[in-house]
């Protein structure tokens, strides 16, 4: 966190998680259980939402030659029978329901058990029907297609 302030803290981009790469070969290589990346390189993923909110997290060391990375956040979009259509920030744990709310709820128009999501997966775009409590990844779509009544 103190490496993060000095460098001016997040940016409102910033996504939810940091990333501290490092060379597994090096002094802190082994060190925090980190997830083993290409080459020599070792990545400890911190969740910075929680470090940011003050929880409490097990100190990590850093050493020079360690990169911190903290990519920009996902985005989500909100199409159809909405009050404000359009691009959400996608905040961890984001349901369709949240989507729905932050796009200012449904229109007298729409059909609420109808909704859909499109998606890719493996490269290729899906449409498929969603609940309410489902939860959305980056760069999905939610339709909330018109009533016939």
């Amino acid at each position: 966190m103190e490496l993060i302030s000095q460098a001016g803290g997040p940016t409102t981009e910033a996504g939810w998680l940091a990333m501290l790469v490092r060379d597994a070969s090096g002094p802190n290589g082994s060190r925090d259980n980190p997830d083993r990346g290409q080459g020599n390189s070792a990545v400890v993923r911190v969740e910075l939402d929680k470090l940011l909110a003050g929880e409490r997290l097990k100190p990590i060391g850093i050493a020079s030659g360690d990169t911190i990375y903290i990519p920009a956040a996902g985005y989500f979009l909100v199409s159809g029978q909405v009050e404000r259509p359009g691009q959400y920030r996608l905040e961890r744990g984001t349901t369709v329901q949240r989507a729905i709310t932050l796009a200012g709820g449904f229109t007298k128009f729409a059909a609420k058990t109808r909704l859909r999501v499109k998606r890719i997966i493996a490269g290729e775009p899906r449409e498929f029907q969603t609940q309410l409590d489902d939860r959305l990844q980056a760069e999905d779509i939610v339709i909330v297609p018109d009533s016939f009544f």
